[in-house]
């Protein structure tokens, strides 16, 4: 074996070894010697999120009207943000259990939120009228957040302009 290939192996050989083995990664080569490998630490960026108004957050249960019948979408925290950047408000829940979206819709003119009558703190909402479907459900913890979700949320609501 010539000098310089041996001269290699020793920098190799000694390279990986540090007082700090938790920075360095282990690996056997084919001739079953081990290969010190530095390792570098991952660190996370947090992703930019946009400027978001919260105007109101309460605890909801939600439905959704699908093939007939009322199926659960989820429970959790239910929320109307404005955002800034595209000057659109948004009703926005997540589920608690999974973290996971259940709504996120556009607030629009053509929603419609309904009280059910057989319940105070209950009412229907109608994501869009102009096609079948987009028919949902909610009930609120308590009367107070069903009164307070529906004044804001018709505060927010933009007007329909009607051009003749």
């Amino acid at each position: 074996m010539s000098s310089f290939v041996h001269s290699i192996k020793n920098k190799f050989k000694h390279r990986g070894h540090s007082q700090n083995k938790e920075n360095t990664s282990a690996q056997e080569t084919a001739h079953g010697d081990k290969k010190e490998f530095p390792v570098k630490a991952v660190t996370l960026v947090p992703e930019e999120q946009p400027m978001v108004e919260v105007l109101l957050e309460c605890r909801a249960k939600m439905w959704a009207f699908n093939e007939g019948e009322w199926k659960e979408r989820g429970v959790g925290n239910i929320s109307i943000k404005y955002f800034p950047e595209w000057k659109q408000h948004r009703v926005v829940m997540i589920r608690d259990a999974v973290f996971k979206l259940c709504a996120n819709f556009i607030i629009t003119e053509y929603m419609v939120l309904k009280d059910k009558e057989d319940s105070p703190n209950s009412c229907l909402w109608v994501v869009n009228t102009q096609q079948p479907g987009g028919v949902y459900a909610l009930r609120f913890r308590s009367a107070e957040d069903h009164a307070t979700f529906l004044r804001v949320f018709e505060e927010v609501k933009p007007v329909h302009s009607q051009s003749a």
